[in-house]
Parts: C-alpha cells; sequence; structure tokens
C-alpha cells in the first residue's frame, strides 16, 4: 500500500473529502451526501471513496453495498495522524 502524501492528497476532491470526514469524525456518509457537502459529483466521490478505503481511511458498513455507507475510521493509524495534523491547524487558525 502506497502511503505517500500524493497518495494521501491526490486530488482536490479527496483533500475535501477528508477534511468532511474529519470536520464531523462519528458521522455516517453515503456518496450522495458527501457530494452535497463538497459540491462534486457522486463518480468523483465514489471514486475517491474507494482508494480513501484502500488507505485505510474509512470503512463501510456491512451490508450498505447499494448505498455504500461509510465512516473515517479511527482505527487507522493513517487516520490517527490525519486527526492530529486537523486539530494542530485547527488550533493555530485560533490564534
Amino acid at each position: 500500500m502506497d502511503l505517500s502524501l500524493y497518495a494521501i492528497f491526490r486530488t482536490p476532491t479527496q483533500v475535501r473529502i477528508i477534511e468532511e470526514l474529519l470536520k464531523r469524525p462519528n458521522e455516517y456518509f453515503t456518496i450522495s451526501r458527501m457530494a452535497k457537502l463538497i459540491d462534486s459529483s457522486p463518480s468523483a466521490i465514489s471514486s475517491r471513496i474507494s482508494i480513501l478505503s484502500d488507505l485505510g481511511i474509512i470503512k463501510f458498513i456491512p451490508g450498505s453495498e447499494k448505498a455504500r455507507i461509510f465512516y473515517l475510521n479511527k482505527n487507522s493509524e493513517v487516520t490517527k495522524i490525519l486527526i492530529e495534523f486537523y486539530m494542530k491547524l485547527r488550533k493555530i487558525e485560533k490564534k
């Protein structure tokens, strides 16, 4: 698995998905909900969440193949680092 910065932050859409997930770490998402949140197409979201799943950043709810319900995988080491990074950025922003 490629865990380079490029793999994680590959496209602006992927970065925006990650940011929305980090803003709402306890929520569940569908492709259509995420598309509305970041003003993107469902097809763009679909391809990005597959990659984020491969990276371990998101997980899908079992049995949700049709709706593809997903959430931030807070148990992933990569996600833990992203959360820490995001929180530090928010602290700097508030200063």
